[in-house]
């Protein structure tokens, strides 16, 4: 139908949004500055359906992304109460990991979000979306040589409309739509995230990841970005000019592809020193890694 067209359209515009041909920045050598190494992952809610608990190729998968990145604090996305159990049962996640806070979501089945630390967590809250698309989740922890930094797991709402029975694939108005909620449910989290505890007035260092379903520039994308960029944010992706792609969905004989996960991270407190995709995992989303290093204002 025009539906499923428009939505064939969409995503082959999105296809085609590239950052510039520069050649990818090279890591930057380690400076004596503390660091702090973060991935993002949408694992896919699919792998665990519904009340189906049975560990799959695709978990173990997932679960060896996440081991291989190395970092010291990990954002998922759509994780569900498979997901939850799989990981917390993993003894080699648990032993590198000891710090886990998972949510769920009674509307959405991809509706939940996690965070993984190798270091205790605390005011851990779940922040609402005003669109009634899916929460954020956003604690804080105590990072060593930096101290008590803000993060932030995101999974803003897709191009798509909610159906009687589930996720329908609707027309180009609904990715339109989409947009704007995408702004203000994001806005909103800013602001709930907005901690000064200094008494110069100065907020947390922050840190924001996930999957924000678009890009960082062009027709189907950049409103975001834009926002985040006027907060003081910067995508990890963009600040080491990483090119390719962090999605990608079979359709026909073709796969599509764009780039929707990244990290951000607060310029004035952060220089991205290394951004890699890692193509691994069987999730249609890829995982992202940044490695950042900590400047005192």
């Amino acid at each position: 139908g025009n539906g499923f067209f428009s939505l064939i359209l969409l995503h082959f515009s999105q296809m085609s949004l590239r950052r510039d041909a520069r050649p990818q920045l090279a890591p930057t050598p380690a400076p004596l500055r503390p660091e702090v190494v973060v991935l993002t992952y949408n694992v896919n809610f699919g792998v665990f359906w519904g009340d189906d608990m049975q560990p799959t190729a695709a978990a173990d998968d997932a679960c060896a992304a996440i081991l291989s990145a190395g970092a010291d604090v990990v954002l998922l996305q759509e994780t569900n109460a498979g997901w939850e159990q799989h990981i917390r049962g993993s003894q080699a996640l648990a032993a590198i990991y000891p710090h886990m806070v998972f949510t769920t979501d009674e509307h959405w089945f991809a509706g939940g979000s996690a965070i993984l630390s190798r270091t205790p967590l605390d005011a851990i809250v779940s922040l609402p979306a005003r669109s009634g698309w899916f929460d954020a989740l956003a604690a804080q922890t105590e990072l060593a040589g930096i101290g008590r930094v803000q993060l932030l797991c995101v999974h803003t709402r897709p191009g798509l409309e909610p159906g009687d029975g589930g996720i329908g694939f609707g027309a180009l108005g609904a990715y339109q739509r989409a947009k704007g909620d995408r702004v203000g449910d994001v806005s909103d989290w800013l602001a709930a995230i907005d901690v000064r505890p200094d008494g110069d007035g100065t907020a947390l260092p922050t840190i924001i990841g996930g999957d924000f379903n678009e890009a960082t520039s062009g027709i189907w994308g950049g409103q975001l970005h834009s926002l985040l960029k006027g907060h003081g944010f910067e995508s990890s992706l963009v600040a080491r000019n990483v090119g390719g792609h962090t999605w990608r969905w079979p359709v026909w004989r073709f796969t599509i592809t764009a780039s929707f996960d990244t990290i951000y991270f607060d310029e004035g407190r952060f220089e991205c020193l290394d951004a890699t995709v890692l193509a691994m995992g069987e999730s249609d989303h890829l995982p992202v890694r940044s490695r950042l290093a900590f400047s005192r204002i």
